[in-house]
Parts: structure tokens; C-alpha cells; sequence
């Protein structure tokens, strides 16, 4: 109950004591003693409730006392040294003016009058206590620790005295000891913030999270004001992958005080430390300076709006723990939507009838990809129903694409902002990464509240810490564009290329083209790197514009062997050319001119012409010059044959997955 020196830990949460005599009230020293009053330099308070005129040394402590509590810290020196030198024996006034010499920053004159105190009055615990305390802020733990379990002694029922003996304990190391104490310190005085504080960082670096989140709850509870509660829960959010609330914990600390809290982006290199991280692709690393050449992302990475069909991720290994039919019909209608076929999707779960939250995704975004073509009102009013039957069955996916629909005016599904509003914040709750992306593209664009381009970007970053493939893509563009955070060309590369490690085709192509884009320039030696990421994206995400680009880098660009060989571009060739794409074309126009056969040059210009092309005239145009009659002949009849014979693009795999060693 005798607290005197304000710690390292800010402590207006202390209750009063209640002294029952004359001797208790002068030996207080008003743990509640507030630093921010001397810092703000405020004047003593009117002391009309003290003799105007001490007569006695009990009358000049008392005063003293109160010129403490004020933080007139000069004052209430000069009060306690008068009630000494009228009373040489009073511990009290020893013992007050050595806390006051604490507040000081005067450690050494502190220490000298808890001595005199604890010699006139060897039974003054308080003295114990606070003398303990200055050896600690000393540096002087073995002391501190004799000095506290003295007091322990004399007075058995001092919870703040075991509190201070755990803190001192858990610096050197002995956590065992230190638990203890907080356990019985908490006994003694359930609503002590300290100890639960205390025995919550204990946890923490026990890895027990969940045992660390609930004693810093407690601490917060007793103490609602208390910024470094808020900012270690935090950091036990963090541990146990719950970024959410650790990004509302670090958010809250930094209202209470910006000086405790740190903030969420630096606590992120703590995640290297902690146990059960969630498995991520390793980080490159960044060049000393970045050369400035920048990803060309796409535009909806740059502004992302609403629900992108068929970028949610699915984990095959969910499958496993469902009866054998229904696993079966999801792995194909993973197949089915891996391929973007929504028709396939329901067939492949047209015969599951038990409730499960996964059909029910599927089935709901099969829905409403379906309105986009046919009866919109019947297909969303479907789609509405799968997604609720998911949301009710655990799934908080749906809840996040629910949201999205719910923003915008439906044939279908009603608008209902407070209603989309709260489905996105509780699925994101979950933890689940691709809700946490699409509440951030949702707070971007301002459809739930007003737009917030700070949070969205926290949020983002928060998806692709948890390793969501698109949202690193997405936080990739972010830094590049300065959207919610500071412009970073090295850090946009660097997510770009985990979301290209992680399975986005998109991402791999992007990727590609910029290391692609440094070889042309003379960048670098090789574009070994981007042909590797064309290759993937071709192999697992059947991007037949990543054929096109490698068709043009060996037929074309490739400066010498093994990166200049045309038996090569002509395999990828036959992957690209059948499809109706006028920047493929155009690509395989450049390398049959590169390589001398202009008929078939002029052919698949003409192609990229017909489909759209501006430059492919002024490219025909310079290569008619070059053929005979005959060749400009046979050039348009390969060039009709071929066009008459043209598919429809291959639409990409969005997400492949991570790669498999």
C-alpha cells in the first residue's frame, strides 16, 4: 500500500489507500503522484486546508505531502528538511523527502534518506519499498530485490511490494519468481493494472498469446487510460497472427500516448520471432538503391474496386475433413473455378445437399458471376441466399463478397451500407487474410464510410503479411502509386515479387516484364529471373501472354545465346498464335521480321490490326516495301486463314498457389 517514486511505469491507476492513523497518513507518499503536472510546470494548489503557519514538524510534513501530490517538488523538500531539523527522528519526513528527491531525478539523495528512515524506524516498510525502488531505477537489482522482500516482511499484505519484487525478478530473468509475486500481488489487489500487466508480458515471452491477451485485458479493464497496456496487447495480437486487432490495439495506444506505442508497420520484423508464423515466400533482398524503373502494375491493383470474382483463395487441404463426396465435388469445382467456369462449378456440386460453408461459397460467387449474363435478379437473389448459408455456417469469405454486394444498388440484393458495413469489419475479424484485403478495398473507395487511404493501405499491408497473394500485389502498387503510405519503388518490387512467389499469374507476368525491361536497357546481363517467371506463369497459370513475351525475347531481344535462339520462339509460338489478342500478334509480327520471313511478318501484323492495333499499320507498311506481289499474296491469304481459325484468349489461372519445391 506504500508506493513512493513514479517507476518507469506511469502509474495514475494506483488506488488510495485509506490510512486508519495520523502515522499511516504522513507515511503515505501518493502513488498517484502525476508526472505530466510537473512537466506541465503547474503551480502548487491553495493550501487553505493546511495550517497557514506550521508549528510542528507533523504540520510541515503535512504540507510537504501536499506539495508532493502537486508536484511542487521543491517545496515539499523544504517543508520535509524544516519537519526534520525540528525532529531529527522522524522517519516519515526522511522517507518523504526521499521520494521527492526521486521525482527530482536525484537517486543519490533519495537513497540517503530512505537510509535515515529505515535506521530511525527499522519496521517503516515504506522506506523498504521505496528505497527498493530507487536501487532498481539504479540499475541495482540484487538490492532492490532485499530491499522488497524486507518490506514483504513487515507487511505481508503490500500487493504493490510484490508487484515491484516480480518486476524485479522478471529483469534478470528469473520468470518463475517473477510470476509468483504478480500471482500473489493480484490476490491481494484484483484491480492492480501493474501486475496484470506484468504477468501478460510473461506469457508473451512464454508464447502463450492467448494467456498474454487476456492479462493485458484485464490490465486495460482496471485501467482504461493505460497506452502501454493497449500497445502490448498489441504486440500479443501480433504473435498470434491476429493483425487486426493488433493494428486496433496499436491504433489505441497511440491516441493515449504517442510515445509508448509503436507502431504496427515496425512491429512487423517481430513476426521473424515468433512461433507459428504463417508459412510466406522469402523475402528478396532489396538493392542498397533501387534503379528506378517501376512495375507496371495493372489499374485494378492501383485502385481496386469492388469483388473480384475469381481472385478468392481456396486451400485444397480444407477439403480433407469433409465426408468423401463432398471433398470430390469441391476439388472439381476448384478445378472449374480455377478455369472460370461458374456453369462447371454447380454442376460439381449439384448433388452435395448437406450444409457446408465452402458449396456454398462456391455456389454463391458461381451465382453471381451468372447475373452478369442471365436472369440478374433470379441469379443474385440465389447468390445472396448461398452466401448467408455460409455466413451462417462459419465462413467469413462470404460475409466480405456479401458486403461488396450489398454496397451497390442490385436487381437482386438489397442496398444496406450499416449492414455491408458491419458484415466486412466482422469478417475481418476472423483474421482471415482475403476478408482483411477486402475490407481495405472497401475503405479505399470510401463505399462503407468515408475514404480512408491511411487505413486501407494498414489494412493491406496486414492481407499480405498473412500471406494473401493479392493483396502483396495490391500493397505492391500501393507503394508505387503513394496510396495511404510513402512512395517506395524497392518495396513495391518487393511485394510484387511475393505475390508472384505466392501463385498470382498476374503478378509473375508483371514481375517478369520488369526484369525483361532492365535486360533491354542494359540493366542487367541476363533476364534469367524474368524468363523463370513467364515460365511459371505459363506452366500453372496458362498465360498464353507469358508465351507471347518469352516468343519475343528468344526470336527477338535476346542479345547472343542461350537468350537468342529462334527454334525456341517458334515453340512458344504455337502456344500463342491461335488466339485472338492484337499485342500477341503484334509481338509475333516483331520476331518473324527479326528473323527475315516478312510474309508471315506482314501476316500477324495485319492480325494485330484487325483486333485493334494503331502501330501495327506503320509496321506493314514499312514490310510491304520488301515483298513481291506474290509474297504480299500469300502474306494475306496466312493472314485470313489464320484469323479465320482464331480462339478466344485462355483466360488465366488467377491463383496457382505457392510453387512446390
Amino acid at each position: 500500500m506504500w508506493k513512493n517514486i513514479a517507476t518507469k511505469w506511469p502509474l495514475p491507476f494506483r488506488g488510495k489507500a485509506h490510512p486508519s492513523s495520523l502515522k499511516d497518513r504522513l507515511t503515505l507518499l501518493y502513488s498517484h503522484v502525476c508526472r505530466s503536472a510537473r512537466q506541465r510546470g503547474e503551480a502548487a494548489p491553495d493550501l487553505a486546508a493546511v495550517a497557514q503557519e506550521p508549528r510542528s514538524p507533523t504540520d510541515y510534513i503535512t504540507r510537504g505531502n501536499v506539495h508532493l501530490d502537486a508536484a511542487s517538488l521543491d517545496r515539499a523538500i523544504a517543508d520535509y528538511s524544516k519537519a526534520i531539523e525540528l525532529d531529527p527522528q522522524s522517519s516519515i519526513a526522511y522517507n518523504n523527502r526521499g521520494v521527492a528527491h526521486a521525482l527530482a531525478g536525484e537517486p543519490e539523495s533519495a537513497i540517503g534518506d530512505y537510509d535515515q528512515a529505515a535506521a530511525i524506524d527499522p519496521n517503516n516498510a515504506c522506506a523498504h519499498l521505496n528505497r527498493g525502488d530507487a536501487y532498481r531505477e539504479r540499475g541495482d537489482r540484487e538490492r532492490a530485490i532485499a530491499d522488497y522482500s524486507k518490506a514483504i516482511e513487515l507487511d505481508p499484505d503490500c500487493a504493490q511490494a510484490y508487484c515491484e519484487r516480480a518486476e524485479a525478478y522478471q529483469s534478470r530473468g528469473n520468470l518463475e519468481l517473477a510470476m509468483t509475486d504478480f500471482d500473489k500481488a493480484i490476490e491481494l489487489d484484483a484491480s492492480d493494472a501493474v501486475s496484470h500487466l506484468g504477468r501478460g508480458r510473461i506469457h508473451a515471452k512464454r508464447g502463450a498469446f492467448n494467456l498474454a491477451v487476456a492479462s493485458f485485458t484485464r490490465a486495460i479493464e482496471n485501467a482504461p487510460d493505460l497506452a502501454v497496456a493497449y500497445n502490448e496487447r498489441g504486440h500479443a495480437y501480433l504473435g498470434a497472427q491476429n493483425f487486426v486487432l493488433a493494428a486496433n490495439d496499436y491504433s489505441n495506444a497511440t491516441k493515449l500516448d504517442p510515445t509508448i506505442a509503436q507502431d504496427f508497420r515496425a512491429a512487423e520484423a517481430s513476426l521473424e520471432l515468433r512461433p507459428g508464423r504463417p508459412a510466406q515466400a522469402p523475402k528478396p533482398k532489396a538493392a542498397a538503391k533501387h534503379d528506378g524503373l517501376a512495375p507496371a502494375f495493372y489499374d485494378f491493383f492501383h485502385k481496386p474496386t469492388g469483388f473480384y470474382f475469381w481472385q478468392v483463395p481456396f486451400n485444397p487441404a480444407d477439403f480433407a475433413s469433409r465426408p468423401p463426396e463432398v471433398a470430390t465435388a469441391l476439388t472439381a469445382a476448384l478445378d472449374a473455378y480455377r478455369n472460370r467456369y461458374c456453369d462447371n462449378i454447380l454442376e460439381a456440386l449439384d448433388k452435395v445437399e448437406q450444409i457446408d460453408p465452402l458449396v456454398e461459397l462456391f455456389r454463391g460467387i458461381a451465382r453471381i458471376v451468372k447475373s452478369n449474363n442471365s436472369d440478374c435478379a433470379e441469379n443474385e437473389a440465389q447468390a445472396e441466399r448461398h452466401l448467408r448459408a455460409a455466413i451462417g455456417a462459419g465462413e467469413p469469405k462470404a460475409a466480405a463478397i456479401l458486403s461488396v454486394l450489398m454496397t451497390s444498388k442490385r436487381e437482386g440484393i438489397a442496398q444496406d451500407i450499416p449492414q455491408a458495413r458491419e458484415l466486412a469489419e466482422d469478417a475481418a475479424r476472423s483474421n482471415d487474410p482475403f476478408t482483411i484485403r477486402q475490407l481495405a478495398i472497401q475503405v479505399l473507395n470510401g463505399t462503407l464510410a468515408p475514404a480512408d487511404g491511411e487505413r486501407a493501405a494498414d489494412l493491406m499491408w496486414t492481407a499480405a503479411e498473412l500471406g494473401d497473394a493479392i493483396a502483396n500485389a495490391m500493397l505492391g502498387a500501393f507503394f508505387s502509386a503513394g496510396t495511404g503510405l510513402e512512395k517506395d519503388q524497392a518495396k513495391s518490387e518487393l511485394y510484387l515479387r511475393r505475390a508472384a512467389d505466392l501463385g498470382m499469374t498476374d503478378a509473375q507476368n508483371i514481375f517478369a516484364e520488369l526484369q525483361c525491361r532492365r535486360y533491354f536497357r542494359k540493366m542487367i546481363e541476363t533476364p534469367e529471373v524474368g524468363v523463370r517467371y513467364y515460365e511459371r506463369a505459363l506452366k500453372h497459370g496458362n498465360s498464353v501472354w507469358a508465351a507471347s513475351r518469352l516468343a519475343g525475347l528468344y526470336g527477338c531481344d535476346g542479345r547472343g545465346a542461350p537468350w537468342r535462339s529462334y527454334e525456341k520462339a517458334r515453340a512458344y509460338i504455337e502456344k500463342c498464335a491461335p488466339y485472338s489478342d492484337s499485342s500477341m500478334h503484334f509481338t509475333l509480327g516483331a520476331v518473324y521480321r527479326a528473323n527475315c520471313d516478312f510474309v508471315s511478318s506482314w501476316a500477324h501484323y495485319n492480325i494485330s490490326r484487325h483486333l485493334g492495333s494503331k502501330d501495327a499499320v506503320e509496321r506493314m507498311t514499312s514490310i510491304e516495301e520488301l515483298l513481291t506481289k506474290k509474297e504480299a499474296q500469300r502474306a494475306l491469304e496466312q493472314s485470313q486463314k489464320i484469323e479465320a481459325n482464331l480462339k478466344p484468349t485462355l483466360c488465366n489461372i488467377a491463383l496457382q498457389g505457392p510453387e512446390k519445391a
